[in-house]
């Protein structure tokens, strides 16, 4: 991948998060990617970033199963 758009990533995370992506179709579309793009970015968070996400057909949607992006980064969140 060339660029990575951080607005994007931080969407995705969000909307991983949430359970709340639908398909690969429909995820593409709500960040404004190809469907081709869109994996890339997926890949990106698997491999480079090594965030495991899987996706649950049944729910039509993508979850974090463990790693997180800011686990997969070294980061907490302030829960205050």
């Amino acid at each position: 991948m060339k660029r990575i758009d951080l607005k994007k990533v931080l969407r995705m995370d969000f909307m991983i998060q949430h359970r709340c992506t639908g398909t690969p179709e429909e995820f593409a579309r709500k960040l404004d990617l190809s469907r081709s793009t869109f994996f890339e970015y997926l890949a990106y968070f698997r491999y480079e970033l090594g965030t495991d996400i899987l996706y649950d057909k049944y729910q039509s949607t993508y979850h974090y199963n463990g790693a997180t992006l800011y686990s997969a980064l070294g980061l907490k969140l302030d829960n205050n």
